[in-house]
């Protein structure tokens, strides 16, 4: 729940920056929650962690490529649209 208010505060600024910052912060808070109730013991708190954050890490240039062609065609959306006088100058 925690990692949604995150990313529902950082959505603005960004997906990447969004999905990362939530992903660390709901990581960080369900290992140490997860292994305290499986396990009794802080032992494996790191393990899980590092685990979980190889995950973030494989995903992010996913993210950022999503991101990347998402503006690309809403750039050219918006170029066909202006060339064809579809678009106002108007703000």
């Amino acid at each position: 729940m925690i990692d949604l208010l995150v990313f529902t505060g950082l959505r603005r600024r960004g997906l990447v920056l969004a999905s990362v910052a939530s992903s660390v912060v709901g990581l960080l808070l369900d290992s140490v929650i997860f292994v305290q109730i499986a396990f009794g013991e802080p032992d494996y708190i790191v393990g899980q962690a590092i685990g979980k954050a190889w995950m973030v890490l494989t995903v992010a240039p996913l993210l950022i490529a999503m991101q990347r062609r998402r503006r690309y065609f809403a750039l050219t959306l918006i170029s066909v649209c202006s060339q064809r006088g579809h678009v106002s100058d108007q703000r």
